[in-house]
This record gives structure tokens, C-alpha cells and sequence, in this order.
């Protein structure tokens, strides 16, 4: 029985109305209708022709409202009525079930008809959207143009109003509006950015992966229901058999002990580290960090105030770590301290794309006493100390500060010195200067 219906074309549902119920309701005689018509087919397709007409549609109501939020500066309120009227458009067309049944049940020779009765009605919108867009300074996010996005909207909107149609408690006028005006603007870019779908997607994505989120707890991992955002050594709690004995709090511990050292702040540092080392620090976007580490761009405002914040931190790092790792034996305070700044020149040159916003913090920033180069210098300055003085008036931070900026600002400049050299005339300037 499907697949008989499935095989009905126009012309048999006009003949199982049947011509004479057909001229009843018009209020002829049947054979008044043969008069315009030659047969049952010839009056299908002549209905058919009528209701795929993008012209009988009555789009002036949606194309005055992206007139009217062209004029705006603040479109949420103006896609929010644009698409309550296009819900409002829909929803009382009469001629909006013949077209889906027509559709279903009219045989392969209504599709073509169809798809030429949608592209018709997009169509007369497509220039308001382009000037819609340009007015407020936006277009659309690659892989997206007018076209796809327009189609998108129809097939949204087509399947709203049959919900709404058979169950009108489920898709309500506000929800669609809310709905699609969500959706178009996440399908939005500033003119001139560069940033696809994947970037914005990514921003939107407000919770970490929980397989990197170290700081979750077993309560939280529990409530978030978090299954389709975690990694493939994820065992889910809610993937058990229903009879299982498990505790799900203490599945949820287990899950969580397994990301333990997986700071997600390191996780953060490490994703930067990558892309800075491959495309440089003015490419990068924060977006591209965020997808990198797989977490949200807001996860990374949690962590980092902007992106030379993520930087100065990331250079941070693995300063510490150097610091850490090169405590060279040598005799004698100055050659220690010299060591210390050669290395600290090979860093920087090594790391030039993205240390200036550190730099810029040891000179802006008042308050940096746990930095791990600002300690070891100090302490290096103050071993040079104990073999002679600090001039008088002279404090040690400005020394420290001073130095480490001298170094590095010259590494940054290229080869007119070697690392060797800038550490000597450092190490040569804090002992005329300070010591």
C-alpha cells in the first residue's frame, strides 16, 4: 500500500476528488470544467502550476521587515519580527498543505516543480538579504553564501510550520523566531573577518572537553551528561547495562582520576605553543587556539584575558622551565650570571614570534615578583652583590627588569650579535649601572 502511494501522480488525486466534487465546491457544472480543460491531466497539471506559483506567495510582509532591519543598529529585535512574520506567512497559507501533499503524494513529475517553485520565492528576497547584510556591516560565514543560506531558512521554516500545523503545543511563533534568529546570527561574520562556521561553533562551545578538564568533579561529571564530548578513552556511565551494580558517582571518580596532571590550562598553553610555532602569533586567532585544544573559546577567557595575556603566560612557562633546567656549575658569580642571560638571549631568539607581550608586561606590569627569569635574575644580581655593592639609590628590580628587557630586546633583532655577546654587554651593563 506505500509504495502504491508512493507511485500516484497528480492527475489520479484529481480523479479520486473526482470532477463532479470539484465543480460542486467551485459551483459549476462538471462539464463546465472540461471546457477550460481538456482532460483530468490537463487540469493536475494546471493545479499543480498554481500552487508551485512563487509568485502567489505574498512576500511583501517579510521583504518590508528586512527593509525596515536594514535601518537598524541593533538587529536582534529586527530578526526577531522578520522571521515571526515569515512563521506568520507560512502557518496561514492556505495553499501550504496542497503543496506538501502535492509534494508526497503527486508523483516524480512534481518535484522539478517544486524545487523551481522554492528557488522562485528565494529569489525575491535574495537582494534584501545582501542589502541587509551590508547595512549592518556583516556577511556570511564560509562555506555559507546567499543561496545555501536561504535554503537552509526554507527547509527550517517549512518544517516549523508542519510541526506547528499537527502539533501546535510543540513549535510555538516565539520558538521558531528565537530559533532561527540563533541560528543566523551564528551564521554571521564582521566584514573583512576571515573566521569560517568551525571558528564560531568552536566559540559557542562552552564546556570543555571533560576527558581534559582536570578540575571536574565526580558530581559534575555526573550532571553534565557530557558523553558526546568527551574522548574515545572515555568509558561512559551512561553506556552500562541498565542492571549494572556500579555506583554511578564512583564510575564518574574513576573517569576523572584518569585526567589527573591533564591541567586543562596546560592543555591550553600546549595548543598555542603548536600554532604559534607553525603559522606565528598574528595569524593565530583565539578561535583557532580554542579548536586546537578542543575546548571552547570562552573556556579559553576562563584561563586568559586576551591573547597576548595567553602569550606573556605561555612565554611564562617555559621560562620556568628553563629556569628550572639550567642552573649552570660554573665559578664565579659573573660567569653565572652571564650563562643565565646567554641563555635567556637563545630563548628568545628561538621563541621570537610571540615573546614581545611578555615583554611588554616586565615593562608595563607593577607587580611581578613570582616570575620565574625576574627571581633568578634578582638572585644572580644579588650574588654579583656579595662580591661587590649595589650603587647607591639604585634598586635591584629596576636592575632586573632592565636587564632582562636589554636581553631580549636585542636577541629579537636578529644576528647583528650572538647570544654569547648580548649576555657579555648585559652582564657588563649591570656591573657599571648597578653593581
Amino acid at each position: 500500500m506505500i509504495e502504491l502511494l508512493g507511485e500516484l501522480s497528480a492527475a489520479d488525486l484529481v480523479s479520486a476528488i473526482g470532477t463532479r466534487a470539484i465543480g460542486e465546491r467551485a459551483a459549476v457544472s462538471a462539464s463546465s470544467i472540461f471546457y477550460h480543460f481538456d482532460s483530468v491531466a490537463d487540469l493536475a497539471d494546471a493545479v499543480v502550476a498554481e500552487v508551485f506559483r512563487p509568485t502567489g506567495l505574498q512576500m511583501d510582509a517579510p521583504a518590508s521587515v528586512l527593509v525596515r532591519a536594514s535601518r537598524s543598529a541593533l538587529p536582534l529585535s529586527e530578526s526577531l519580527d522578520f522571521h515571526r512574520e515569515d512563521f506568520d506567512r507560512l502557518t496561514t497559507d492556505p495553499q501550504f498543505r496542497a503543496r506538501m501533499g502535492l509534494w508526497a503524494f503527486g508523483g516524480p513529475e512534481v518535484a522539478p516543480v517544486y524545487q523551481r517553485f522554492l528557488r522562485g520565492t528565494e529569489a525575491q528576497l535574495t537582494q534584501a538579504c545582501h542589502d541587509l547584510l551590508t547595512s549592518w556591516g556583516r556577511e556570511l560565514r564560509t562555506p555559507f553564501e546567499m543561496t545555501t543560506f536561504q535554503a537552509i531558512h526554507v527547509a527550517l521554516i517549512n518544517g516549523a510550520t508542519l510541526r506547528h500545523l499537527v502539533d501546535p503545543g510543540t513549535v510555538s511563533r516565539e520558538s521558531f523566531a528565537r530559533l532561527a534568529t540563533a541560528l543566523t546570527m551564528i551564521m554571521l561574520r564582521v566584514q573583512g573577518d576571515t573566521t569560517g562556521i568551525e571558528h564560531r561553533l568552536a566559540e559557542l562551545n562552552y564546556f570543555p572537553r571533560l576527558d581534559l578538564a582536570a578540575d571536574v568533579t565526580p558530581e559534575v561529571a555526573v550532571a553534565q551528561r557530557t558523553d558526546d564530548h568527551v574522548g574515545d578513552d572515555w568509558t561512559s556511565i551512561w553506556d552500562r547495562p541498565e542492571d549494572s551494580d556500579t555506583d554511578d558517582l564512583a564510575v564518574a571518580s574513576v573517569a576523572v582520576k584518569k585526567t589527573e596532571g591533564r591541567n586543562l590550562r596546560a592543555v591550553i598553553l600546549d595548543a598555542a605553543a603548536r600554532l604559534f610555532g607553525a603559522r606565528g602569533f598574528a595569524p593565530t586567532t583565539f578561535a583557532e587556539i580554542a579548536a586546537e585544544a578542543s575546548v571552547a573559546t570562552s573556556t579559553l577567557y576562563r584561563y586568559f584575558d586576551s591573547r597576548d595575556d595567553l602569550a606573556a603566560a605561555l612565554v611564562r612557562e617555559h621560562l620556568a622551565d628553563l629556569v628550572a633546567s639550567r642552573r649552570p656549575v660554573v665559578r664565579g658569580a659573573r660567569q653565572r650570571f652571564v650563562a643565565h642571560l646567554g641563555d635567556l638571549a637563545a630563548f628568545t631568539r628561538l621563541h621570537a614570534g610571540y615573546v614581545r607581550p611578555y615583554l611588554i608586561d616586565l615593562i608595563t606590569v607593577p607587580d611581578l615578583e613570582d616570575d620565574p627569569v625576574v627571581v633568578r635574575t634578582r638572585e644572580l644580581i644579588i650574588d654579583l652583590a656579595t662580591e661587590s655593592a649595589l650603587r647607591d639609590g639604585v634598586e635591584v628590580d629596576f636592575g632586573v627588569r632592565q636587564t632582562i628587557v636589554a636581553v631580549m630586546s636585542e636577541a629579537m633583532l636578529g644576528e647583528l650579535r650572538t647570544d654569547r655577546e648580548i649576555a657579555e654587554m648585559a652582564a657588563a651593563l649591570v656591573l657599571r649601572e648597578v653593581v
